[in-house]
C-alpha cells in the first residue's frame, strides 16, 4: 500500500471512529439509513445465532456418546461377549449380530435365547434406520445449514463494511453541511475587508520589491570595473 493510500485509509477510518463516537453520544442528527441498518444487523445476528445452535444440537442427537448410553447392555457368556468397543456407533450392526449369536448359543428353544434373537434383529434393524436417519439428516439438513450459516457470515462482513461505508458518508456529508452552513452564515463585509487587506498587502511588496530593484540596480552603477569583475568571479565560483 502506498503512502497516499495509507494516508487515506486512516483518514477515511478516522471519519469513521469521529462519525461512531458521534453517534454514540447522540450529538449527530440520525439519517434515514440509521434504522434500516439496525433492522438487518438485528436480523442477521439472530439468524446466525438460531441457525448455527440447530447443526449443532442435530448433530449432539445425531451422534450421541454409545458407550455411556448402552454401557448397561454388555452381555456376557461362555461363548459370546459383547463389549464395549462393538457398542461404538460404527459397530452397532456387530451388537446386534452378537445378541443373535447369543441366542443361537443359548438355543431358539430357549425364552433368553428367543429374546436374544429377538433383540438382535431388532437391534439390527433399528441400527440400520438409525444411519441411514443419520446419512439422510446429514445431506438433507446439516449440509446446508452449515452452508447457510456460511452464507450467514459472509452477510455479517458485508454489513459490517457497508456500516462502515455509511459512517464515512454520513460523516462526509456532515461536514459538508457544516461548510455550507459556514459560508452561508458568513458576513459579506468581513469578506470585502479581507480582499481590501490582500490587496494593500499586495501593493505594499510591489513598492518594496521596486525599491529594492532601485537600489541593486544604484549599487551596481557606482561599483568601478575592477569590482564588478571581481563580484562575478565570486558569483561564478559560488555558483
Amino acid at each position: 500500500m502506498s503512502s497516499g493510500s495509507k494516508s487515506h485509509y486512516f483518514y477515511k477510518r478516522m471519519q469513521q471512529l469521529k462519525q461512531k463516537n458521534a453517534e454514540t453520544k447522540g450529538v449527530r442528527t440520525a439519517t434515514s439509513f440509521d434504522e434500516e441498518f439496525k433492522r438487518m444487523e438485528d436480523m442477521t445476528r439472530h439468524m446466525e445465532k438460531a441457525y448455527t445452535r440447530i447443526p449443532d444440537k442435530l448433530d449432539q442427537y445425531l451422534q450421541p456418546d454409545p458407550t455411556k448410553r448402552m454401557s448397561k447392555m454388555v452381555l456376557k457368556n461362555k461363548d459370546t461377549a459383547v463389549t464395549e468397543d462393538m457398542i461404538a456407533k460404527e459397530n452397532l450392526c456387530k451388537m446386534g449380530q452378537a445378541m443373535i449369536d447369543a441366542g443361537y448359543t443359548f438355543g431358539e428353544e430357549t425364552t433368553l435365547g428367543c429374546y436374544y434373537l429377538k433383540a438382535g434383529t431388532s437391534q439390527q434393524e433399528i441400527t440400520k434406520s438409525w444411519l441411514a436417519f443419520q446419512y439422510e439428516a446429514n445431506r438433507m439438513y446439516l449440509k446446508p445449514m452449515e452452508l447457510l450459516v456460511e452464507d450467514l457470515k459472509h452477510i455479517k462482513k458485508n454489513l459490517n463494511k457497508i456500516q462502515q461505508d455509511r459512517l464515512y458518508l454520513d460523516s462526509t456529508k456532515t461536514r459538508k453541511e457544516k461548510s455550507r452552513q459556514d459560508i452561508k452564515n458568513y458576513d459579506p463585509s468581513v469578506v470585502q475587508h479581507l480582499q481590501k487587506k490582500a490587496e494593500s498587502l499586495q501593493e505594499n511588496l510591489e513598492i518594496k520589491a521596486g525599491n529594492v530593484q532601485s537600489q541593486m540596480e544604484q549599487f551596481f552603477y557606482e561599483l568601478e570595473d575592477d569590482q564588478i569583475l571581481m563580484l562575478q568571479n565570486f558569483i561564478a565560483t559560488v555558483c
